[in-house]
């Protein structure tokens, strides 16, 4: 290895040690009881693209975890990030934790950015998503 090569990859070295990989900032689970107004298990009943970068999403709510919600069904909208891996990303089927805020009507967002924990299989089924339902 050339002295050139071997003095550019210690620059990167040190370089990378103190860069920082990303700009999402933690959030502390001490603070996500004060930032969520509602907490729900759901599943998502509907996807509708609104924008290039933005999706409607409407979950029906099989139980209610903590809060109030008085409709059975609300409506989301996801805004990603651009940070693959972590932008919450839904299609119709898929059930989960949403943890809210601001719920006006059907209308509700997402109390923090993400805040949605979606389960790797179904365990649950809404009323009325059963095949044959009407």
């Amino acid at each position: 290895m050339t002295y050139r090569k071997f003095l550019l990859i210690m620059i990167l070295v040190m370089f990378g040690a103190t860069a920082q990989a990303s700009q999402i900032q933690p959030l502390p689970l001490t603070d996500l009881s004060q930032r969520t107004e509602a907490v729900a298990l759901a599943s998502v009943v509907k996807v509708e693209s609104k924008t290039e970068s933005s999706d409607e999403v409407t979950i029906k709510v099989a139980l209610v975890l903590k809060g109030s919600i008085k409709q059975n069904e609300l409506r989301l909208t996801l805004i990603p990030r651009g940070v693959k891996g972590f932008d919450p990303v839904l299609k119709v089927g898929d059930t989960g934790v949403f943890f809210l805020k601001e719920i006006k009507g059907k209308d509700a967002k997402l109390a923090y950015w993400g805040s949605v924990a979606v389960f790797p299989i179904a365990y649950f089924e809404t009323a009325g998503n059963e095949e044959g339902a009407n």
